[in-house]
């Protein structure tokens, strides 16, 4: 759980995407945010690579 240092408060838990090649099984792309894997972080992470 990650935690602000200022307030102290909680800010829920990080999650990581990742977008990797089939063939060499390299990373190409990472995400860390405190939501939840979606549709838009999944298309933001495309487009973006």
């Amino acid at each position: 759980m990650g935690a602000t240092v200022a307030t102290g408060r909680l800010l829920g838990r990080p999650w990581l995407t990742l977008l990797t090649d089939a063939y060499s099984r390299r990373i190409l792309a990472v995400y860390l945010c405190f939501c939840p894997p979606n549709d838009q972080i999944l298309d933001h992470i495309l487009t973006k690579s």
